[in-house]
């Protein structure tokens, strides 16, 4: 008696005690290959486990990672350092510093912004300091006068 198997997936049939058996596909399960396999497996009948790191995507049919933006690597382990690449989008006056799986800017001393546009601080003028003696159309401290803004 000959049994007739509708294999998903480009899976080919047996007739194996009576039953079918899917076999030759990875990434499905069940008994036409119609399931695909949960996440985090893959291969033969979803046997094997994925090794995929920082949530990268793991393929079901041969346990390839597909990384997340700011990862590389085969498991995706390896943090890219955006700021040692001409990609990112830091203002020449900010420091670009890596985080894990990406990168911040911040404007540096002396500049105000968002870290991709800085600009010089406006201080304005500072005036006289208090106590300062005008002689001769300049302004004389007997001290030390610092300003900050």
């Amino acid at each position: 008696c000959q049994l007739h198997c509708t294999c998903q997936h480009g899976a080919l049939c047996e007739n194996v005690h009576g039953h079918c058996n899917c076999s030759s596909v990875s990434g499905y399960t069940g008994t036409f290959c119609e399931l695909a396999c949960t996440p985090g497996q893959h291969g033969f009948d979803c046997q094997a486990s994925c090794s995929c790191k920082n949530s990268a995507t793991c393929r079901a049919d041969d346990g390839s990672c597909v990384c997340m933006q700011g990862y590389q690597g085969t498991d995706c382990g390896l943090d890219i350092d955006e700021c040692q690449e001409p990609t990112h989008v830091c203002h020449t006056h900010a420091q670009c510093r890596n985080v894990h799986g990406s990168y911040d800017c911040r404007c540096t001393a002396g500049y105000t912004g968002n870290g991709t546009y800085c600009q010089a601080l406006d201080c304005g003028d500072p005036g006289a300091a208090p106590h300062a003696v005008y002689h001769g159309g300049i302004f004389s401290y007997p001290y030390s006068v610092i300003y900050s803004c």
